[in-house]
């Protein structure tokens, strides 16, 4: 009796024995297998073992004498599984394969996101963590696991085995499935509502082939931590991309006849749960330019301040007492360009939100967190007693030139009114002053432009 494994390597990289299935007949092993090379390598064997080499109706008619087709792994969607069932050809899985493994390696994700421990280590293997001031040294906000929402789409032996492991962290579980019922059932959509992490553990079959895609995605928090593994046909993939690469979704969109066809707009109006036709008059009485470019959205002003505490701070611009919207806007949209981690911002700036502060952003306000303080200087003190450097831009006697600073340690810096600078108070709250250095006879740089100079200092060696 002949048995052929077609890509033995998967399963077995060389620490196990095949020696029990040679026990039972003429046994093959190929490490791998091609499409071209399935059927000369199946031939007129009866039973044939595959993990993921795809065994189609065609691979079946061809080979009449197949009588049972072993998967080596949980899933079997490689197989035709309605052809065989035709031909009365035996399918078998391993159910219980690798359940502890799957369920621990869903936690290894989670840490690895929560942490970014491969990031640390290469940072601490470059020396930073010996050059911070201080014993804590970290480049991301550290994300506790306890009394997040673990929503889990599949409730078989992973599944249950991962909701274990879960609730040991901390984490309030909650599933769906099928037949599914009792507690921590919920519907499907509100596990993507609720979720703070959805993690998928359904088999893949044709039913399910892109179930996590736009309208999923659009029902799930901003944020959500999705972790797949089960099949890779489970997610839409272009849907991701776009989700994953729009910054925040719009709650409302109204669009002009005119924009309605092109295709940035298509992708806006796919994202917003809502979405209103609008005449050309009523756009013009929305905008306050003279040339509204025919797009309107309704966005959720997200609370930064609740976040503040689990923000990474390695590099900060804080704002204190400007005047103008526009450098505001400037301001944001470089620092976000250049990966500024938060921008601070005393009370007396102008509004976030203003219409000219929005379009000079061009997008950066729902990219990059930007809070509001109403104690600057003790913000300004509280970051320092965290180890954070903080440097003030102010023509003043002990200035040291911004090229001097070292920003390879958690930094910040202060940008001031446009008119009167920075007040003493806060030079005297800040680590030391700076300037940058300047060749000509201008006395002073635009804020705008002396916050994307200073930016570009902080974050060009990072």
């Amino acid at each position: 009796m002949k048995i052929t494994i077609l890509d033995g390597a998967v399963e077995n990289p060389g620490d196990l024995s095949w020696e029990a299935l040679a026990a039972l007949g003429d046994l093959t092993v190929y490490d791998y297998t091609a499409p071209e090379e399935i059927l000369p390598r199946i031939g007129d064997a009866p039973i044939i073992l595959t993990n993921k080499t795809p065994i189609t109706r065609q691979t079946m008619d061809e080979c009449p004498n197949l009588r049972y087709i072993g998967v080596l792994a949980t899933g079997f969607n490689v197989i035709d599984i309605a052809a065989a069932k035709e031909k009365g050809i035996v399918v078998a899985n391993v159910p219980s394969y690798g359940t502890q493994a799957v369920a621990q390696f869903v936690m290894a994700q989670l840490l690895e996101i929560c942490h970014r421990i491969g990031h640390h280590n290469d940072a601490v293997q470059q020396g930073r963590w010996t050059a911070c001031r201080d014993f804590s040294f970290w480049d991301y906000p550290l994300m506790e696991l306890a009394g997040k929402t673990f929503g889990i789409v599949g409730y078989g032996r992973i599944g249950q085995a991962t909701a274990e492991l879960a609730r040991a962290f901390g984490m309030n579980v909650i599933y769906y499935s099928r037949h599914g019922s009792g507690e921590g059932y919920v519907p499907l959509d509100e596990l993507y509502a609720r979720s703070d992490i959805v993690s998928l553990h359904c088999p893949q079959t044709p039913e399910n082939v892109g179930m996590i895609d736009k309208t999923a995605l659009a029902k799930m928090k901003d944020g959500v931590i999705l972790v797949n593994n089960a099949g890779g046909q489970l997610v839409a993939e272009q849907d991701l991309a776009d989700a994953l690469n729009s910054g925040r979704r719009p709650l409302r969109v109204f669009v002009t006849e005119q924009l309605l066809k092109r295709e940035d707009c298509q992708r806006l109006l796919a994202a917003s749960p809502e979405n209103y036709l609008i005449t050309e008059q009523l756009a013009h009485k929305l905008s306050d330019t003279q040339t509204p470019q025919g797009v309107f959205c309704v966005f959720p002003i997200l609370d930064n301040c609740a976040q503040l505490d689990t923000i990474k701070k390695n590099r900060i611009v804080i704002l204190s007492s400007l005047q103008d919207p526009g450098n505001i806007g400037t301001i944001i949209r470089t620092a976000e360009a250049f990966g500024v981690d938060v921008i601070l911002m005393s009370a007396d700036c102008p509004d976030l939100y203003a219409p000219k502060t929005l379009r000079a952003t061009m997008g950066g306000v729902f990219r990059l967190p930007v809070v509001v303080v109403e104690d600057l200087r003790g913000e300004i003190l509280s970051l320092r007693d965290q180890g954070v450097q903080v440097y003030a831009a102010a023509l003043h006697r002990d200035s040291v030139p911004i090229t001097a600073l070292n920003f390879h340690q958690p930094s910040a810096v202060v940008i001031g009114n446009e008119g009167n600078g920075l007040t003493e108070e806060i030079i005297a709250a800040c680590t030391k002053p700076m300037v940058i250095p300047m060749a000509g006879r201008a006395e002073s740089l635009n804020a705008a432009v002396a916050a994307t100079v200073a930016i570009w200092e902080m974050c060009k060696g990072q």
